[in-house]
């Protein structure tokens, strides 16, 4: 008696536990590998704000970064939390509900880790209806949620892209209904943000018809000045479900853009053509020298010096114009040089 009145109350419930609980009674080998294996947590503590665990399976322990089940159990149930006050939140939902499913709470590592998980629990009553533990698993939702803020990030960086798109754009789910769209297309048709969330492209043509004449009336509100659009939409395939895309721009902005790229291009060929005739003219330049002087010096008829000669038309001393000529192999034509 002496020495069962030294046992800590969390011997104690374990050993109660271990009467009415699996420990004993479950010798079937499955309900062993699932609780050994299975990828959660699975947990038994004692009903109270700042109880024990009674039992824990290896994933549960490792979860918390404790290296062996005994130095798990030893601490106290409230300890687990990131926010000791959401122990009372959850044995209260569990006292007066009977279970919970999946509620998310922030929980804490050994080492002061937060990490994210969700429970599943229900009470355990004895044979009086009287609630004896708490049984439960917790799944670990770190990398659920690293990819909640990866997504997150990636919905700001797409709607960022779409709002810069020159134009409207906007996708339509399987059954119609818009799911996304960019700034645009509240702007030019509109529509509000909770609008366009109820917005379906309709089965009846009629129905059709008539959201592209409001939106087209929306359009045109601003009077005589006609704002006109060109569009398409396309069937996309994300996930294995299909969407329909569609996007429309702004005709003038069209006619603006390619103008721009028309002249981008005409200076390009300029600047071609410029580098091609700098070729040309590097590879010619012996040719093209040789051209200038015979021009002249025909003009001249052949004569060299004086105030009617090819030097002077040239602006060379008269005999570095003869120096150019033996250079270039120009030589006076014969019927030229008999009649002088």
């Amino acid at each position: 008696m002496h020495n069962h009145s030294q046992e800590s109350p969390g011997q104690q419930n374990r050993k109660q536990s271990e009467q009415i609980s699996p420990s004993n009674k479950v010798s079937n080998e499955l309900r062993k590998f699932i609780f050994f294996n299975v990828p959660i947590g699975i947990f038994r503590s004692t009903p109270y704000f700042t109880g024990d665990f009674v039992l824990a399976n290896p994933t549960l322990v490792k979860m918390f970064g404790y290296r062996d089940l005994k130095s798990f159990l030893e601490i106290p149930i409230d300890g687990i939390y990131w926010d000791s006050n959401d122990r009372e939140t959850l044995a209260n939902e569990l006292l007066s509900r009977g279970e919970v499913r999946r509620k998310v709470f922030k929980f804490k590592k050994k080492n002061g880790q937060l990490f994210w998980g969700a429970v599943t629990a229900k009470t355990a009553r004895d044979e009086q209806g009287q609630v004896r533990f708490f049984d439960g698993a917790i799944e670990d939702l770190s990398e659920v949620k690293e990819k909640e803020r990866w997504l997150k990030g990636e919905r700001i960086f797409s709607d960022i892209l779409l709002d810069a798109f020159p134009g409207q754009f906007w996708l339509n789910d399987e059954n119609g209904y818009c799911i996304r769209w960019n700034k645009n297309v509240e702007h030019v048709y509109g529509y509000s943000s909770k609008d366009l969330q109820n917005l379906r492209a309709g089965d009846d043509p009629s129905e059709t018809s008539m959201a592209v004449k409001k939106a087209t009336e929306n359009i045109l509100e601003e009077g005589p000045g006609k704002t006109s659009f060109t569009g398409d939409a396309h069937t996309v395939t994300i996930n294995d479900k299909e969407y329909l895309a569609c996007v429309e721009l702004y005709i003038p902005k069209i006619k603006e853009v390619e103008e721009k790229l028309e002249e981008v291009l005409r200076e390009n060929r300029r600047l071609r053509d410029l580098k091609k005739n700098k070729i040309r003219d590097n590879r010619t330049l012996q040719e093209v020298e040789s051209s200038h002087i015979l021009t002249n010096l025909e003009r001249a008829n052949w004569v060299i010096e004086g105030k009617s000669g090819a030097a002077l038309m040239l602006g060379l001393n008269p005999s570095t114009l003869r120096g150019r000529m033996r250079k270039l192999g120009i030589v006076r034509p014969e019927k030229i040089s008999q009649g002088e």
